[in-house]
């Protein structure tokens, strides 16, 4: 009897998959709660931006790219030191950011731009580290369902995110 498409397609799924699609699912939101909720949005609007705020956090991404391409050997010595602080310091920016106009001992605006700079950063490592990991283990095919189903899988997170749904305060 001739197996079905279906049962095919789980028989190529591993474990390895399904964790890299929830971590991107978890990043994708990551993203998507630091641009669009309705607290970042608060904060982003009590700024007077002197660029367009989004760059700061692109920044974050073109640095780290050029520390790759400036310094990869130094990267892949320090990987198991980075791998924990890097993230960790990602999620202090998104703090950052989220926190500056409501603190004075930093000037908010530098704060609230040195937190997405660092939040892009630490944001682009974990995305670039999971497609880095996926590519040396899996196929393009593998990877291209990966980003999907991570994207749809974000569309269902989204709405779970109480950041999102909080009523701002009066």
């Amino acid at each position: 009897m001739a197996e079905s498409p279906r049962r095919r397609i789980l028989a190529h799924v591993r474990l390895a998959d399904i964790c890299c699609v929830i971590g991107l699912a978890l990043n994708f939101m990551w993203c998507s709660l630091e641009g669009h909720a309705l607290r970042f949005a608060e904060t982003a609007a009590q700024f007077q931006f002197p660029l367009n705020p989004r760059g700061f956090w692109l920044m974050g991404f073109c640095l780290l790219a050029l520390l790759y391409l400036a310094a990869p050997h130094w990267l892949k010595r320090w990987e198991n030191t980075l791998k924990g602080i890097v993230p960790l310091c990602g999620a202090a920016g998104t703090l950052a950011f989220a926190t500056a106009p409501l603190q004075s001992a930093v000037p908010p605006l530098a704060l609230g731009l040195a937190g997405l700079a660092v939040s892009g950063l630490g944001y682009f490592w974990f995305a670039s580290r999971c497609f880095t990991l996926m590519a040396r283990a899996r196929s393009i095919m593998a990877i291209a369902w990966a980003i999907v189903a991570a994207v749809l899988l974000k569309t269902f997170f989204c709405p779970l995110q109480p950041i999102c749904w909080i009523p701002r305060p009066r």
